[in-house]
């Protein structure tokens, strides 16, 4: 069989392998644009958990203080209402009975307990586009998973971490303290006195954390579709399109059912309390 020159050409090529350092040039692009998709999927996964973020905080500035003031009410009537009951059967069966819920009650329920945690209601008004914009500019100063050391990498992982918490805060400030921080050069050691095998195995392990990092990513994305408030967060939303107020009408009716059990409430104090 004959061969014209083009075709040799590609038949030599196709034999024989890379050398080393054209790997090295071929993995450091694989490298570089997977880094760069990582970059991607981070700042989109932060900007779900931000806006779910954001979406909590102003339910429970609408809508989440009225139903905790609303379980108050009602947590206040039952105790009434058992008080009633209990001094009902006291005058029915004496000092000595104990009703079998009061004992049972006694026995098994575990106090509730309260409630610590203190929300910021305190939406920052910034752009959605320059916050994403920012948090992009810095994540592929800080990301981890770019590092080429492990002093390097302990340094990116507590800044990413900041500046998740930073983005998830819609803290401009924060963000941008951040990013006026003096830029730190770290000399990889992956280049200092070592083969080009040695290179490559170094790149490699850096390309398979991205890989699991974004699987990661990916998990956690679908893990968000679980989250407490997905659903009724695009409900608000479409109800939006059709010009209502969905949490404005929650917010209306956990006032009436407020205003009712306020009225329980009370008839049930004043009842106690006139005998």
């Amino acid at each position: 069989m004959f061969y014209n020159y083009q075709q040799l050409e590609t038949l030599l090529v196709v034999q024989y392998p890379k050398t080393n350092h054209e790997n090295l040039i071929t993995l450091r692009e694989q490298v570089e644009a997977a880094g760069e998709m990582l970059i991607d999927a981070e700042a989109d996964l932060a900007e779900q958990k931000s806006h779910l973020a954001a979406f909590d905080r102003l339910f429970d500035k609408r809508v989440g203080k009225l139903a905790n003031k609303l379980k108050s009410l009602e947590r206040e009537i039952e105790e009434y209402n058992h008080k009633l009951q209990l001094r009902q059967n006291l005058e029915t069966y004496g000092s000595n009975h104990i009703p079998v819920e009061e004992q049972f009650k006694r026995r098994w329920q575990v106090p509730n307990a309260t409630n610590g945690n203190d929300l910021n209601n305190k939406i920052d008004p910034k752009d959605d586009k320059e916050l994403k914009r920012l948090f992009r500019k810095l994540a592929r100063r800080f990301h981890p998973d770019l590092a080429r050391d492990p002093v390097e990498r302990v340094y990116r992982t507590e800044k990413m971490t900041a500046l998740n918490d930073a983005y998830a805060a819609r803290s401009v400030v924060e963000m941008s303290a951040l990013a006026d921080e003096p830029e730190r050069k770290f000399q990889p050691s992956a280049q200092i006195g070592q083969a080009e095998f040695q290179m490559l195995a170094a790149l490699q392990r850096e390309l398979n954390n991205i890989q699991r990092r974004m699987i990661q990513i990916q998990n956690e994305t679908d893990n968000l579709h679980n989250h407490n408030s997905i659903d009724l967060s695009l409900q608000v939303k479409l109800a939006r399109l059709n010009s209502r107020d969905l949490l404005g009408e929650m917010a209306l009716d956990l006032k009436n059912k407020i205003a009712s059990a306020a009225v329980e409430r009370d008839r049930l104090r004043s009842r106690y309390y006139s005998r």
